[in-house]
Parts: C-alpha cells; sequence; structure tokens
C-alpha cells in the first residue's frame, strides 16, 4: 500500500493512500480531511487524495506515517 503526503501551498496539504484501513480511520476520525479525489484503474477502486488543512499537518504526518522533512513539493521547492 502506498501513502504519500506533500504540500500544495502554505495553507494545504495533499495527501494520497492507497490502504483501506487508513481510509476508513481518516474517515471516522479525521473529519477535517476533505476527499478531492478518487482513483480507479480498469474500473476498479484503488485509492483517495485528501486536502488537508496545514494546521494539521502532524496529525497527517502521524496517520500516514510519512516525515515531510527534506520532501519537495511540486514545485521543487523545499517543503
Amino acid at each position: 500500500m502506498s501513502n504519500e503526503l506533500w504540500r500544495v501551498d502554505s495553507d494545504w496539504l495533499h495527501g494520497y493512500t492507497e490502504d483501506r484501513a487508513l481510509m476508513r480511520k481518516i474517515k471516522r476520525y479525521y473529519t477535517d480531511f476533505e476527499v478531492i479525489a478518487d482513483y480507479y484503474k480498469f474500473n476498479r477502486f484503488i485509492g483517495l487524495q485528501y486536502r488537508i488543512p496545514s494546521k494539521r499537518k502532524r496529525a497527517a504526518r502521524h496517520v500516514f506515517g510519512i516525515n515531510l522533512n527534506g520532501v519537495q513539493n511540486r514545485e521543487n521547492k523545499a517543503v
């Protein structure tokens, strides 16, 4: 299962997961993580993408199991 987390701008992070247990956990406990995209491959559901407020960065790092230190954002600038 893959999990990804990246910064979009100073106000938002985006997270992606293919882990169904994590999706259920986010749906139940992290109601401010907004689903912005769902991904299908050959008409089978494979993952969800979330929009996460930057103030919840610590919770997002914890739930996705990813550290943002040193990770590059989409514009190749350090986070």
